[in-house]
């Protein structure tokens, strides 16, 4: 079991993005970020290694999350 504090804003963003890109599903959402971090490590890296694509039409097949505030 895992538990920690998160800020309210945080908390909120974390609830709609799991809601809106994992069916609720907060366990496959923390897989997907243990992927990530295992793939990409620093956030640097991540971003040298993406490539820009069309967030209202991707073709490449990659899942883009929805991200408000």
């Amino acid at each position: 079991m895992l538990s920690i504090n998160l800020s309210s804003d945080v908390e909120k963003h974390l609830i709609e993005v799991v809601q809106d890109n994992y069916n609720g599903n907060l366990q496959e959402a923390i897989k997907s970020f243990l992927k990530l971090q295992a793939k990409y490590g620093w956030k640097e890296q991540l971003l040298q290694d993406g490539k820009p694509t069309d967030r209202n039409n991707p073709t490449d097949g990659t899942r883009i999350l929805k991200h408000r505030r």
